[in-house]
């Protein structure tokens, strides 16, 4: 892993132990009997491409280490393959049915539809739960303007520094 994507899944680490605390905690039954907090995962893109696997691979294996105990929820939106409102309302309807009965205490989002959806049905599928975001390229603030439980970090490309790095390393070039 290079080391700019190490920085950016540490941040999205921090911001996760961060915010957990501000969610609600498992009922005191609950806390007895497992101690375990879930927070799902949701991804745009389908399992297999690198960078959704990487995303997967370090938030679990950092939380992991931090002796915490999280059981992470994975979604794939596979909107890549898949896209429109219909596949949309679909999703919709099957994580309404499958988390039914299961309650989160905090929602991570990958990439910008995966943002979009989590924030655009926070109060119906995800209420009072934060959602933390990363990945987000096309941010529009009146997504998360007023909404307190909604944070997380911005994926800026920076093309004329990258083209000074790339052209300070290969002058040649």
């Amino acid at each position: 892993m290079t080391p700019h994507r190490t920085i950016f899944i540490g941040f999205i680490v921090s911001a996760i132990l961060i915010a957990l605390p501000l969610g609600p905690f498992p009922s005191p039954a609950e806390a007895q009997v497992t101690g375990v907090r879930h927070v799902l995962l949701i991804h745009s893109y389908h399992k297999g491409m690198k960078w959704v696997d990487d995303i997967t691979t370090s938030l679990t294996e950092t939380v992991r280490k931090s002796h915490r105990n999280i059981e992470f929820h994975v979604e794939y939106m596979d909107t890549k393959r898949v896209v429109g409102e219909e596949h949309h309302r679909n999703l919709f309807r099957e994580y309404r049915h499958k988390f039914s009965r299961q309650k989160f205490e905090l929602v991570v989002t990958a990439d910008d539809n995966a943002f979009r959806f989590a924030a655009k049905n926070q109060n119906d599928l995800f209420p009072g739960v934060p959602i933390v975001f990363c990945g987000v390229n096309n941010f529009d603030p009146a997504l998360i303007a007023g909404n307190p439980l909604i944070t997380g970090i911005l994926e800026k490309l920076s093309v004329r520094e990258t083209v000074e790095t790339a052209l300070s390393l290969q002058p040649d070039k």
